[in-house]
C-alpha cells in the first residue's frame, strides 16, 4: 500500500467514506425493522454489518499522516490518549450530571459504601 505523501485529497477514498458512513446510517435503520421480525431487513443488517466497520479501519491507515507513521506504539498511544480520550473522559464527568441530573441514592446497599 502506497502512503499518500503530498496534500491532495484522493476522491476515491472521499468516496469510500460516504459508502461507509452510509452504511452505518442504513444499518441502523434496518436493524429498527429486524426488530419487527422482518427476516429481509436481517439479511440486510448482517449484510452492512459485515464490511462496514472494517472499511473504516482500513481507509484509516489509508489516510494516516507521515508523522503518525514515525511514532512507537507507546508514544502513538499516549499522544492520541491525551489529545482525544483524556478530554472525552473530563468533559464526560464534568458534564453527565448536568445532563441527568443528581442520582438519588438511598437504599439499605448504600450502607456498604459509607
Amino acid at each position: 500500500m502506497q502512503v499518500n505523501v503530498g496534500k491532495e485529497r484522493l476522491h476515491y477514498v472521499d468516496v469510500a467514506r460516504f459508502y461507509a458512513m452510509a452504511g452505518v446510517f442504513f444499518g441502523h435503520f434496518i436493524e429498527q425493522i429486524m426488530m419487527l421480525n422482518d427476516p429481509t431487513a436481517a439479511i440486510f443488517y448482517k449484510f452492512v454489518y459485515s464490511f462496514h466497520m472494517v472499511l473504516f479501519f482500513v481507509l484509516s491507515g489509508f489516510i494516516a499522516r507521515d508523522s503518525d507513521l514515525g511514532f512507537s506504539v507507546g508514544k502513538f498511544f499516549r499522544q492520541r490518549f491525551f489529545s482525544r480520550i483524556f478530554p472525552f473522559i473530563y468533559l464526560f464527568n464534568k458534564y453527565l450530571p448536568q445532563l441527568v441530573g443528581k442520582p438519588k441514592i438511598n437504599g439499605p446497599w448504600l450502607k456498604n459504601f459509607i
